[in-house]
């Protein structure tokens, strides 16, 4: 069964429909921006330990995505996305880890997404700060 939830973000409104594989393809109502390759600030940052923050990113191009979560000390605590996605916009929440947000604990992370295109030559790399507490 689909699920359809909707939200207000900083560049506008988004429809977000919820897949059985966690990842979430996004349709922008009102675009203000061209589609690139990009990730964007988790929402909501800082967190609250009992909420669930929504990381958003958007590919030009057909990619393969690696987004993963380190913590301050630069462990790996796991994989959010990766594999290959179709140009769009997108969002995953921690809960595709496996396990709840508080099970991270308060804190700072940081999110890393990696995209490769066709050849390993065109890639994006990009980082964002998540704070939970």
């Amino acid at each position: 069964m689909k699920q359809t939830t909707s939200y207000q973000s900083f560049v506008g409104l988004w429809q977000t429909d919820t897949s059985a594989t966690g990842v979430q393809e996004e349709s922008h109502w009102s675009v203000t921006e061209p589609l690139a390759a990009r990730l964007y600030t988790p929402y909501p940052n800082p967190c609250p330990s009992n909420a669930a923050p929504a990381i958003r990113y958007s590919l030009a191009t057909e990619s393969h995505v690696s987004i993963q979560l380190y913590d301050l000390t630069g462990r790996n605590v796991g994989t959010l996305v990766n594999t290959t996605q179709k140009p769009g916009r997108y969002s995953v929440g921690i809960w595709s880890l496996g396990f709840g947000i508080s099970r991270l604990g308060p804190g700072v992370y940081f999110i890393r997404m990696k995209t490769t295109t066709g050849s390993s030559s065109t890639s994006f790399e990009a980082n964002a700060k998540l704070i939970l507490f």
